[in-house]
């Protein structure tokens, strides 16, 4: 969640603030220059070394910042997921009277990140005082140059005074630059780990030549199938062949991690065998488009899933243009009883829910509604 959280909100600060600030210190700069060699070019001259080591500086410390940037949204993930765990299972925590164990697993979490924030700072303690130190030295090589010029009478004070006017503002960009290496370090560290999420690729993608699966009569084949989770050890399915017919009802029995679950989640492709084959009607699975799949397949997962709005949108979640009275028949499929507030069974049109606002029981219910509302497009 830290990266749709923090790390957006990283990133979106240093496109909304930072780069208009490095726009603007980029415009101010140039300004500057310009000024200053049409005010006295010797003494322009002498500022310009300035310039490329700030620049030195800043990426010097750019690069050095943005790993440990990267290193505090870990961590900073890291302690949100403690905190969600803690809260989500407080129940657990509280029936198992480990309270104490999991104060000192946050605390933990939150002081690795505390630390890693201030190795982070301790280096910046070194860019700023650096910064102010080669601004100094710039102004101290003027004040040189410009009283040799002035004793020499080529100069007179004005001018000089003119000039260290403006050199101020040649300082100005350069402290803004500090400014913005920080937003930029924390929004680069940020953004490598946004793309890795949408540079993300599925592995059950369809083949370049797939075919529809036309409509669906219902026989599922196995033939030889193995199947192991990637990274996975043993095989968790190994030579797995059996055969249902169209109108069958089969129920999978065996002991917890025998493979049951994966056998349905190999119908509907949310993982591909690693040997073997699986056809409906004759069709492989990997030779059919993805929509035209699962589209035609309803499945009631064993954890159950509310989403924020009606009754009736969730009912018809699998297929939005469903008409009340496809709604009311899915409801009667499923044997839904009356749910949380909602007056009865079938008056789904404008009773708001969530999942926290259901029981445990009303989510049992609720959600084989969706699920029986998805097999009546099923096979």
């Amino acid at each position: 969640m830290i990266r749709a959280t923090d790390d957006v909100e990283k990133v979106r600060l240093f496109i909304g603030q930072g780069l208009l600030q490095l726009v603007g210190a980029v415009i101010l700069l140039s300004g500057t220059v310009i000024i200053l060699f049409s005010s006295n070019v010797s003494l322009a001259w002498t500022a310009m070394p300035i310039l490329p080591i700030a620049i030195v500086l800043f990426g010097v410390f750019a690069g050095l910042s943005q790993p440990l940037f990267a290193k505090v949204q870990i961590k900073l993930s890291t302690l949100n997921t403690v905190l969600q765990e803690n809260l989500a299972g407080v129940k657990v925590i509280k029936a198992f009277t480990r309270e104490k164990e999991q104060q000192t697993k946050f605390r933990t979490a939150a002081d690795d990140t505390m630390n890693q924030a201030i190795a982070v700072n301790r280096l910046f303690t070194f860019l700023f005082p650096l910064v102010f130190l080669i601004a100094n030295l710039g102004q101290a090589a003027i004040l040189y140059v410009g009283g040799k010029q002035i004793i020499l009478g080529t100069l007179s004070i004005g001018a000089w005074q003119e000039f260290s006017l403006y050199l101020m503002y040649l300082f100005f960009p350069i402290m803004m630059f500090g400014m913005i290496v920080t937003q930029m370090g924390q929004a680069a560290a940020s953004a490598d780990r946004i793309f890795e999420i949408l540079d993300a690729k599925s592995d059950i993608v369809d083949k370049p030549n797939a075919s529809k699966l036309p409509a669906v009569k219902g026989d599922v084949k196995f033939e030889n199938v193995t199947f192991r989770y990637v990274g996975g050890g043993d095989p968790v399915l190994k030579n797995v062949s059996f055969e249902v017919k169209s109108g069958e009802t089969v129920a999978l029995l065996g002991a917890t991690g025998s493979g049951k679950t994966s056998i349905i989640n190999l119908l509907p492709r949310f993982y591909d065998p690693t040997e073997g084959g699986i056809t409906i009607d004759g069709h492989d699975l990997r030779d059919v488009t993805l929509d035209s799949l699962r589209s035609q397949i309803g499945i009631v997962l064993q954890e159950t899933t509310l989403f924020s709005g009606t009754i009736s949108e969730n009912i018809a979640f699998g297929k939005p243009e469903a008409t009340h009275e496809e709604i009311e028949a899915a409801a009667k499929a499923a044997a839904a009883r009356q749910i949380s507030s909602c007056p009865s069974p079938t008056d789904t049109t404008h009773t708001s829910v969530n999942e926290e606002q259901l029981s445990a029981a009303d989510k049992s219910n609720a959600l084989p509604s969706l699920a029986r509302y998805y097999s009546t497009r099923a096979f």
